[in-house]
């Protein structure tokens, strides 16, 4: 059963003016070393944008007020993103399925988030 839907693009200049604003305390808020160490091997703004993308595409699926970006994980597995939940997200049992996209101006990403059955 569907439990939410969420889709976020966000503008790859705007991020890369961000990371040059706050540098690394900023990649080290929002991201993973999984995350970080993806990006670092790719294209490194595209990727972080997408993760950031998907991030808020499933916080936004998951219709929370608030949350912290480290309490989203988005690995990849054969290059399909995984959705891992940290913190107070952790007891959630969802199934996500996580799209992501960028091209040269924008990253999208878009998160069904799916009731696991027990």
């Amino acid at each position: 059963m569907i439990k939410g839907i969420g889709v976020d693009i966000i503008s790859l200049e705007d991020l890369k003016q961000k990371i040059e604003k706050l540098g690394d305390a900023f990649l080290k808020r929002t991201f993973f070393n999984s995350e970080l160490n993806y990006a670092k091997k790719n294209n490194m703004i595209e990727h972080l944008g997408t993760t950031f993308a998907g991030k808020e595409a499933v916080f936004k699926a998951l219709k929370k007020d608030y949350f912290e970006p480290k309490e989203i994980e988005i690995k990849r597995k054969n290059r399909m993103p995984i959705v891992c939940f940290h913190g107070k997200l952790k007891k959630l049992n969802y199934e996500v399925m996580l799209n992501l996209s960028f091209n040269k101006t924008n990253a999208i990403a878009m998160a069904i988030i799916l009731e696991n059955k027990k």
